[in-house]
């Protein structure tokens, strides 16, 4: 059975020189037509710390069309690193088919919260409300971010 993944489109792209998200988390109320979502990419090796750099960018979508891009990066932002390092420690939720009795009900109202990153067995997604471990991590990390965000795009490590 193929897996349906949602897609966001964002209106303003990602700098080409920056490369591509590989990761991207959310939260979006089910009410309200304001989505916050963070994309995450790699600025480079650092040839003198000794690791990769990241890019993080918050397209902040209210309605249909407006939209308000921010920047952090690991370089500028020494929290951002260990929250992305804080993913591997979001516990995965159980798949638990409609069909089944076990487990709490399906909740289809209230705050969607979203992960899509790559996992050791391949790509993983994961879509949860309130009350979950997901919905914890997202909260805290767009809390965390909130002060390194800034209106230009970091630049590529050389």
């Amino acid at each position: 059975m193929p897996l349906l993944l949602a897609v966001f489109v964002v209106m303003a792209p990602i700098p080409f020189e920056l490369g591509p998200a590989w990761a991207d988390f959310s939260r979006a109320p089910a009410r309200h037509l304001i989505r916050t979502r963070v994309e995450v990419g790699t600025l480079g090796y650092d040839q003198g710390r000794k690791r990769l750099d990241f890019w993080l960018r918050r397209p902040v979508v209210s309605g249909e069309h407006d939209e308000e891009i921010a920047w952090a990066d690991t370089r500028t932002c020494a929290a951002a690193r260990t929250l992305l390092a804080s993913m591997r420690d979001i516990p995965v939720p159980k798949f638990a088919p409609i069909s089944t009795s076990e487990g709490p009900p399906v909740i289809v109202d209230g705050i969607s919260y979203r992960l899509r990153t790559y996992s050791d067995q391949g790509t993983l997604t994961a879509e949860t409300n309130l009350g979950t471990p997901l919905a914890a991590w997202v909260n805290r990390a767009l809390a965390t971010l909130n002060s390194c965000w800034v209106r230009t795009a970091p630049q590529r490590n050389r």
